[in-house]
């Protein structure tokens, strides 16, 4: 017949009621041996501050709302017993200032004698033996219950259950931390917990999580490296940018969880890391980490890999079949955190996709009406100018009046102007006529020819060959002249511009503009996309939200990443359609 399992955990089912039976089996035998009239078993908790009733033979007591606690300390017979580790032989309880009778009960026994549970380790708990009878008990009687009480049996069932109610506990406040993520709910917080449960409660060293997205066939660290919990000696080192011939890669090459019982053996993961991302060359994590065995998990939500899991000991280990159960469910719910987050923004993506194209079309119209408006009303006010500046040259009057209204009339047309400009770039984003299937990478080259870079800067093209076209407004090349103007602009006294293009996934390539001048300020960065932001005078603060403007209208992101000094990278995401 096979066993049942626990639903929660997957392992073998050890409920409460198997574990009172056990103490009350051993309790009674411990009675009969020194023929107590009653008893009980009291266990201290995790933090030995405090024992608590879990078994009770004998007598019927009054019925109590809670069970009563104890403190280990010497306040009482139970509590100095469980605080020394040595035996009390109360003689009787009435006489005795060490004893704490009941206060809702009436007293059953006279003697009374309590011994520690140890078996080869810390006291666990106590064993209560009492007897109506006063002067009942004698040393024979304590030496007796001692051994029964250093029985192997007694230690094995209290660790036990220690050990199952701390998983549970542990399940149970991840699945509560789960459960109650909210939409906006932070996924880093849920994994990090989960990493530190995974910590505590499998004494691991280091547990280290890295979300994986299948899709796109790429490790989601970049800018913030894994979650991770416990003690690293290198934090350091910890890598924002997985590598083909990194162990997370080669681990989901292999699409399943592994143990590794003796890393410093195993060529899988040890060697060193090439010097790259500014770092010099350095070993491996587990070299690095001096970690001796590691179980490296597999996040699976149903078909699709998610993550994994690595679970790091600095000493030998064993992997039991219970622990691998019990870093199965981890990493069940990390993948279920992750999954759930997943599905939670994609639902969003939509719904803004959705609101984003009827706020389109309605921003489209009220442009187009403002834009006709304009040119309506001020288009003809340079002729008009012009007509005036003829007249005026006919007209008799002084030198100094002349110029006078020369200046007036030059301000009119430079302000007229300007308006007419500022209309012609707000229907700018909704003009440009019907999307074509267009080459990226001919309409960078259209871009660079279109853009006059100085001699002092030097420029890098990096095209890759596997770009499909993208079917895309042609108003996207002056995107790219946008942002290569830009980055011009950023580098006043020369430097190096990387424009250049890779697949990414089967349906999105990134577009990137890497600049090595001035920088963005930190505080500056989340305002450049923003209308009307410019941090130079000469600027309208137009460029960069038409930039993003269209890009999101095309169904893309952007990112921007800058530090002050060491200049600017623009990556650009575009979907590109399925190619047969």
């Amino acid at each position: 017949m096979s066993q049942e399992k626990n639903a929660a955990t997957g392992l073998p089912a050890k409920s409460v009621i198997t574990f009172e039976e056990t103490l009350h089996s051993l309790l009674n035998e411990a009675l009969i041996a020194v023929k107590a009239t009653g008893g009980s078993v009291m266990l201290m908790d995790e933090g030995k501050v405090w024992l608590r009733i879990y078994a009770r033979l004998g007598p019927p007591r009054h019925e109590r709302r809670k069970e009563p606690l104890f403190r280990v300390s010497i306040g009482s017979i139970a509590g100095y017993v469980a605080s020394t580790g040595q035996p009390y032989l109360c003689p009787n309880v009435q006489n005795d200032t060490n004893f704490a009778p009941p206060k809702l009960s009436p007293l059953h026994f006279r003697s009374l004698l309590c011994v520690p549970i140890l078996a080869d380790g810390p006291v666990l708990g106590v064993i209560n033996a009492d007897h109506e009878e006063a002067n009942f008990f004698t040393d024979k009687d304590k030496q007796r219950l001692c051994e029964l009480a250093q029985n192997l049996s007694f230690a094995k069932a209290i660790k036990e259950q220690q050990r199952l109610e701390r998983i549970l506990n542990s399940l149970h406040s991840v699945d509560t931390s789960i459960a109650h993520m909210s939409p906006d709910g932070c996924l880093s917080e849920v994994l990090q917990h989960i990493a530190e449960q995974a910590v505590n409660l499998l004494t691991a060293d280091v547990v280290t999580l890295y979300q994986y997205d299948q899709k796109r066939q790429l490790f989601l660290v970049e800018g913030t490296g894994p979650t991770w919990a416990g003690c690293l000696f290198a934090e350091w080192a910890m890598r924002t940018q997985i590598y083909a011939d990194d162990v997370p890669w080669k681990i989901i090459e292999q699409g399943e969880s592994r143990y590794f019982l003796d890393s410093e053996h195993d060529d899988f993961l040890i060697g060193k890391v090439p010097a790259r991302d500014g770092l010099p060359e350095r070993p491996r994590f587990a070299v690095r980490e001096g970690i001796k065995s590691l179980a490296a998990l597999v996040l699976r939500a149903g078909r699709e890999i998610v993550g994994i899991m690595f679970v790091n000991y600095r000493s030998n280990h064993e992997f039991t079949e219970d622990e691998k159960r019990i870093l199965e469910t981890f990493g069940n719910y990390a993948a279920i955190a992750i999954k759930n987050t997943r599905l939670i923004e994609e639902l969003k993506q939509v719904q803004n996709q959705r609101l984003a194209a009827e706020s389109w079309a309605i921003l489209g119209k009220a442009v187009a009406n403002l834009a006709h408006r304009i040119y309506n009303t001020v288009g003809l006010v340079p002729v008009v100018v012009q007509d005036l500046q003829g007249l005026l040259a006919q007209l008799p009057m002084r030198e100094e009046e002349r110029k006078l209204i020369e200046g007036d009339l030059q301000r009119i047309e430079r302000n007229t102007r300007f308006t007419l400009e500022l209309a012609n770039i707000l229907l700018k984003p909704f003009t440009g006529g019907q999307k074509k299937r267009l080459s990226i990478n001919k309409l960078l080259k259209k871009a660079v020819a279109l853009s006059s870079l100085p001699d002092t800067i030097k420029l890098n093209i990096i095209l890759s060959p596997n770009v499909h076209p993208v079917t895309t407004n042609p108003l996207l090349v002056d995107v790219f002249v946008e942002l290569i103007s830009n980055a011009i602009k950023a580098m006043p006294n020369g430097g190096r511009l990387e424009i250049g293009t890779h697949v990414e996934s089967e349906n999105q390539i990134v577009i990137w503009f890497s600049d090595t001048g001035v920088g963005i300020p930190a505080e500056q960065q989340d305002k450049v996309f923003q209308l009307f932001f410019t941090s130079h005078e000469a600027s309208l603060g137009f460029g960069l939200w038409w930039v993003k403007t269209f890009i999101v209208q095309q169904g893309g992101t952007i990112l921007l990443q800058s530090h002050a000094r060491q200049g600017t990278t623009v990556k650009i995401r575009l979907p590109v359609p399925h190619v047969a």
